[in-house]
């Protein structure tokens, strides 16, 4: 990534079908906690964005056992449940959630600088295949950084 950073290039990486659990991913078939690990991951590995594949597939949505058994999108035609619309899930939430994390780390990062930064994440993640289990972890680390940035604001 430095190379490319050195060239004025953003990194990003970028997830689909693969990678399976125990890595992080917003697949269906991943937990909660590794859907949401992805983006504490994200900013551990220096990464500027994410492009996640197939957050929907709107022309194939038309048979349930696609839906099934993609297992990685995010909006799904509201149809089946009378809506005009798409219609999101609980992945949809927390990768919304994830995002947030990564956007106060960012913020965070530029009061306190970046190792600074790592000090909250090492709580979550430290290496791809080594993250907590626990929500309660997370959550905790979570608010550790908004009420550092907070303060740190109000300087």
């Amino acid at each position: 990534t430095q190379k490319q950073r050195s060239a004025g290039k953003e990194t990003w990486w970028y997830t689909a079908g693969n990678p399976p659990s125990p890595m992080c991913n917003i697949n269906s078939a991943n937990t909660g906690m590794e859907n949401r690990v992805l983006f504490w991951q994200q900013y551990s590995y220096d990464m500027d964005g994410m492009l996640y594949y197939s957050v929907n597939e709107w022309g194939s949505l038309n048979r349930r056992h696609q839906i099934e058994k993609r297992g990685g999108y995010l909006v799904y035609p509201g149809k089946e449940y009378k809506i005009d619309g798409p219609v999101s899930c609980i992945r949809t939430e927390i990768a919304r959630d994830g995002i947030e994390d990564f956007q106060y780390m960012k913020m965070l990062e530029d009061e306190i600088g970046r190792d600074a930064v790592l000090e909250y994440v090492k709580e979550v993640t430290t290496e791809i295949l080594e993250y907590t289990e626990n929500p309660d972890v997370l959550a905790s680390a979570r608010e550790a950084i908004a009420y550092r940035l907070m303060d740190e604001l109000e300087k």
